[in-house]
């Protein structure tokens, strides 16, 4: 299990046992508030809920000029928007999580291990951890929740 340290009040960063200091962990509190949720906004602490809205989180992504924006990290799961226009490439590398898509808008090819079909907005993707996979041929500016389980590393 990781063990959180808040940050001090010079501004250092916190670091994480087991986990080194991962890009996503550093995050958490560069933008303060909830060392669980990392979506900018008010400070929700001791919370069995959050809500959230994708044109809040779309825009805070477009903002920092992202292509992922992560909004909930929990020790079970993660979850975020990731957004790749039309004609665009996808960066990504296989993860050591597994990961569910929902692609909220947009038209493009997947491609994971040896799958390959075309996507559009309802579609539903499961990619088991560590199998390559990438978004290509993209259509129409493409908008994916991206869920990682347990959270990603």
């Amino acid at each position: 299990m990781q063990s959180v340290k808040e940050p001090s009040p010079s501004g250092v960063k916190e670091k994480f046992s087991g986990a080194g200091n991962s890009r996503a962990a550093l995050d958490r509190t560069a933008e303060g508030g909830n060392p669980y949720i990392r979506a900018k906004g008010p400070r929700v602490t001791n919370s069995k809920a959050h809500f959230f809205t994708l044109n809040e989180i779309d825009a805070q992504r477009a903002a920092g000029n992202k292509l992922y924006k992560e909004f909930l990290r929990v020790p079970a799961m993660s979850a975020g928007l990731y957004v790749l226009p039309p004609g665009g490439t996808d960066p990504q590398r296989p993860h050591h999580e597994d990961e569910l898509y929902y692609v909220v808008r947009g038209r493009a090819r997947f491609r994971a291990g040896d799958e390959d079909r075309e996507i559009s907005a309802g579609t539903v993707l499961f990619v088991a951890a560590e199998v390559e996979h990438r978004f290509y041929d993209i259509k129409e500016e493409i908008a994916v929740l991206v869920f990682f389980a347990p959270a990603e590393s």
